[in-house]
This record gives C-alpha cells, sequence and structure tokens, in this order.
C-alpha cells in the first residue's frame, strides 16, 4: 500500500526443516558369571566373557517456521519512472516441531517455548514504474535473525548435615540451573520484484 514517498506491505514467510539420523554397528556387551564349587575345594570360580551384538538407532527431527513480516519501504525518487528507495521489514517467527527417537515421540514443545525469535531485514533497491500501480525493480538487502534460548530449573533435595557426636538432621536445599543461549545469523540477499501498488 503505497502512502505518498511511504509504502506499507505484509506478509508470511514458511519454512519447513527436517532432519533423520540412522546410526547401527555391532556393541560389546560384557558378561559374568559365577559357580561355586563345593567339597572338596569351596571356593567360587568366576567368568568373564563378552557378547558382540548388533544396534540399530534412528533419529527423526522436523520444524516448520511461520514468519508474519511487516515492512516500510521509503520511496527517494529518481529520474522520471524511476524511483530508488530504503526498505526495512521486522518478522516474528513462530516455530512448531517434532522429534521422534526410534519411533517413539519425544517433547520438543517444552524446549520451543523457551526459544526467542526476532527476524530484522535491512535493504536498498530501484523501481522502474510502467504506471502508477505496476512498477518492476530490484533489491539488495541483509536480513538478521537473533535468537536467544533461556530455561531456568528449581530443584529441591533432602540431604543429612551434622555428626555422629552432635547427631544428623534432613535438611531440604534448593539448587538453580539456568541455560541462556544466544545465536544470530547474518545473510545477504538479492531479489526482482513485480510490484502491484492500490
Amino acid at each position: 500500500m503505497k502512502l505518498g514517498k511511504l509504502v506499507l506491505s505484509g506478509g508470511l514467510d514458511y519454512m519447513h526443516v527436517s532432519s533423520t539420523v540412522e546410526t547401527s554397528g555391532t556393541e560389546i556387551d560384557w558378561t559374568y558369571s559365577t559357580q561355586y564349587l563345593g567339597a572338596p575345594y569351596y571356593q567360587y570360580v568366576y567368568t568373564y566373557g563378552y557378547e558382540l551384538n548388533p544396534y540399530s538407532d534412528k533419529y527423526e527431527a522436523s520444524l516448520n517456521i511461520y514468519a508474519p513480516n511487516i515492512s516500510l519501504k521509503l520511496l527517494l525518487g529518481g529520474p522520471e519512472k524511476v524511483d530508488a528507495y530504503l526498505t526495512a521489514s521486522v518478522s516474528k517467527p513462530i516455530i512448531s516441531g517434532k522429534a521422534s527417537s526410534n519411533g517413539k515421540e519425544e517433547d520438543v514443545q517444552k524446549y520451543l517455548d523457551n526459544l526467542t525469535v526476532w527476524g530484522y531485514q535491512f535493504g536498498v533497491g530501484g523501481e522502474y514504474f510502467f504506471s502508477d500501480n505496476f512498477s518492476m525493480g530490484g533489491e539488495f538487502g541483509i536480513r538478521f535473525f537473533s535468537t536467544k534460548y533461556s530455561q531456568e530449573d528449581t530443584n529441591r533435595e533432602t540431604v543429612s548435615v551434622g555428626s555422629s557426636q552432635t547427631g544428623f538432621s534432613n535438611q531440604e536445599v534448593e539448587t538453580k540451573d539456568k541455560i541462556v543461549l544466544g545465536l544470530n545469523l547474518g545473510i545477504t540477499y538479492s531479489i526482482f520484484t513485480l510490484n502491484y501498488y492500490f
């Protein structure tokens, strides 16, 4: 939508990411046995050994990323029918996913709930206008994604304190674990556009 020298637009990006990891081979299983020998030796015989057993594991994961965005373009003007511009946009990706290990589904939503992602885009470009409503153009810029993962857990356990002289008592102790991870990704882009302004 064109508002004088400003152009407002919105959109929705979608990305599907999936991964499968399969591992197989053989592994050592240790064996152990004891046998008691009666008279006249009265002793134990210990036997150690191993077996080679095959194993096979399959891990699968997939993510669906929906990123609604809003963009603002500032037309800078230029020769007749040509306009240079600056553009900026912001998006808030929404992520859903699932994972499984050997066919057993795992809970990944608890991790996704602790994940915060924002996307930003800045670019420069130019357009050639066929009419007041139609144009074609090109654009170059950078996309930047800021990702933060934050998780905090509180645990309680009972510990015994004291000494054999004074006696022992149980106390409840609270421990906390906090994880904060950050990932920033910047990638350049170039696009060709065909635009309709209404």
